[in-house]
């Protein structure tokens, strides 16, 4: 069953905090409610996004190399989604509630193999490199982001 093209809006805990504990307490915990008309957005640099359903963080992520200057520029968020976005490829079921929100709003996921079930067998070459080039970035910035926090 196909879902209706809405609108994710949602931002990044990152690194725990007293800003983020703030904002997760002052959070909206519902998708919006309505489909919204224009496309997907999500600012790289950004640790606030909207997305749509049918889009992917980096879609070509189980076909290349990603480089370290390629992903300088992007957020925490959108790092920490690129990577779980490989996993979410091939069926992983997240053990974060928000996350695992997010990739059952996509149309292309379905989410079949719980985390505990879960072997890293399955990935290819390119995505094993690009998980570590992508953690080595968040390592790098002395953390990944934490979550998802959703608000309409």
């Amino acid at each position: 069953m196909k879902r209706e093209n809405k609108k994710i809006n949602a931002k990044a805990v990152v690194n725990g905090g007293a800003a983020a504990a703030a904002a997760i307490a002052m959070s909206v915990w519902a998708m919006p409610a309505a489909a919204e008309a224009c496309g997907s957005f999500i600012d790289v640099s950004s640790n606030v996004f909207t997305a749509d359903s049918y889009s992917y963080v980096i879609s070509d992520s189980s076909s290349r190399y990603l480089s370290a200057e390629e992903l300088y520029g992007y957020s925490s968020l959108y790092l920490m989604l690129a990577r779980n976005e490989i996993y979410a490829k091939h069926g992983y079921m997240f053990r974060d509630q928000n996350i695992q929100r997010y990739f059952n709003y996509k149309d292309w996921y379905l989410g079949t193999i719980p985390a505990a079930e879960f072997t890293d067998a399955v990935f290819n070459d390119y995505e094993m490199s690009n998980i570590s080039t992508i953690v080595a970035e968040e390592n790098r910035r002395g953390g990944a982001a934490e979550t998802l926090i959703w608000f309409d």
